[in-house]
């Protein structure tokens, strides 16, 4: 599962993937400049949205 954040004109800025096998996610940006808001926007999003909240996927 991912979650990925677009600028307005539809590029991919960053992407988080969370992985079902180790149960970690990794941040990727694809612009060089990223601010620190918009990154921790995303973390929080991220753990918000991403992991399965069904206790017998887990």
């Amino acid at each position: 599962m991912y979650l990925e954040l677009a600028d307005q004109h539809g590029h991919i800025v960053g992407q988080i993937v969370f992985s079902d096998f180790d149960r970690k996610m990794t941040v990727t940006l694809f612009e060089s400049e990223v601010s620190v808001e918009v990154v921790e926007w995303m973390i929080a999003t991220a753990k918000i949205r991403l992991p399965p909240t069904n206790p017998t996927l887990g």
